[in-house]
């Protein structure tokens, strides 16, 4: 078939136009059973359709991956891969100035390595097969065993590394009634709000966990930066400076230098 943007000659699989990018609409023959999820035509016996990795005996659940796992997209900016997460910078959104601010994740906050999900390669569907055979398993934990934390916080990993971020959210707050005072998972669910742009909601649970750790560096700098875009400049600058304070000499003390030369900036454009 040809892209309808661009023309050019694409394979009957393909969901993109390599030329210009155009997102394609799979066309599927009408003698074969079709994916109520993308619309391609499914192979005899599939179990997985090849196109967008749904399973088949599940095809109008929900779909969980929808992005390269190591080339994830956020309002415009990248994120690290899934197996980078510990001490690492999340990428939000550019703000005025074209100056990028970043929400840290906890210090502790890291997926493992052998609980990452492996990278998607369209031409390789049994990564996914594994990626939705650990979820199913994952799933099946819980039915039997709903007070699980490892399963519950694996989950709520893998769908926030997937962007499904109500879903990530109801399993970290499963885990947080067990686990009520894991002040990491607090910040992974800050986290999730922030990206929701539900800042009030994030600006609440940050002061939870600065209650009990005031100089948490993290914590201050994602107080900071949710700060700033509820409107309170000054008080964004105080909190990155009390980051600076707890982080001098490190990565979070950098950042937070940064923004607070963004944030002045801004002032006097007012």
């Amino acid at each position: 078939m040809n892209c309808p943007n661009c023309g050019n000659e694409v394979s009957q699989e393909a969901k993109f136009c390599p030329n210009c990018g155009e997102k394609l609409e799979p066309r599927a023959a009408e003698s074969k059973t079709v994916c109520t999820e993308c619309g391609a035509a499914l192979r005899p016996g599939a179990k997985f359709c090849h196109a967008c990795g749904a399973p088949v005996e599940n095809i109008d659940a929900e779909k969980v991956y929808e992005a390269d796992w190591d080339d994830i997209e956020l309002e415009g900016a990248r994120r690290r891969s899934p197996r980078n997460l510990r001490a690492t910078l999340l990428p939000i959104l550019v703000i005025p100035v074209l100056v990028a601010v970043f929400f840290m994740l906890s210090r502790n906050q890291k997926v493992s390595q052998e609980n990452a999900p492996p990278a998607q390669n369209p031409a390789n569907m049994k990564q996914m097969e594994q990626v939705f055979a650990q979820i199913d398993s994952l799933r099946e934990t819980l039915k039997k065993n709903p007070q699980d934390t490892t399963a519950l916080l694996v989950l709520g990993e893998m769908y926030e590394i997937a962007s499904r971020f109500d879903e990530a959210r109801d399993y970290y707050t499963r885990y947080l009634k067990i686990n009520a005072d894991n002040l990491d998972v607090q910040m992974r669910v800050a986290n999730i709000y922030f990206r929701q742009k539900n800042y009030a909601a994030a600006e609440d649970l940050l002061k939870k966990v600065l209650a009990k750790q005031p100089n948490n560096a993290y914590a201050l700098f994602n107080y900071a930066l949710t700060l700033h875009f509820i409107g309170d400049i000054d008080g964004a600058i105080a909190n990155w400076k009390k980051a600076i304070q707890a982080d001098p000499n490190g990565e979070i003390g950098k950042q937070a230098m940064q923004a607070i030369q963004t944030a002045e900036k801004l002032k006097t454009q007012k």
